[in-house]
């Protein structure tokens, strides 16, 4: 029972740093998120590959981490873009996030027949930040948020 849910909870630690990164506007916060989800996607490609080779994947996502934050800390408030255009609100992007979630639910079975010998909370893992990187793309102006 607990080795299949486990990887199941990495899913549901994507879905929370994706809905985080969406709400939070400090970059601070985003650069958490952004290295705790490098932490669930690694959990889930553990289930695939080798420990090492998945390894670096999750000590690139974090150095990439990390290069964004020097990379903000240097820029002065008259270089960081305005977010004032539509939409903004919270209660927005939750609607879409929950608009991609329900998306991947039901796009993941047939993924599944498609593409044979891969465990289902990888594809849902795989499309859940595939859906939600294109609305963050889709929502936000700011070259660093992207």
């Amino acid at each position: 029972m607990l080795p299949t849910l486990l990887p199941w909870i990495a899913v549901g630690l994507l879905l929370v740093t994706s809905i985080g990164l969406l709400l939070s506007r400090d970059w601070r916060w985003s650069l958490g998120f952004l290295a705790v989800q490098y932490l669930g996607m690694f959990w889930l490609v553990t289930l695939h590959w080798p420990f090492g080779l998945a390894s670096v994947k999750l000590v690139t996502g974090w150095m990439a981490s990390a290069t964004l934050g020097v990379t903000r800390l240097g820029m002065t408030e008259r270089e960081q873009a305005d977010e004032s255009a539509w939409p903004q609100g919270h209660l927005f992007r939750l609607f879409a996030a929950a608009i991609v979630t329900i998306l991947v639910i039901a796009a993941t079975p047939q993924v599944e027949t498609m593409i044979p010998g891969i465990s289902r909370p990888v594809i849902a893992g795989g499309l859940l930040l595939a859906g939600m990187g294109l609305l963050h793309l889709g929502i936000t102006a700011e070259i660093l948020r992207i």
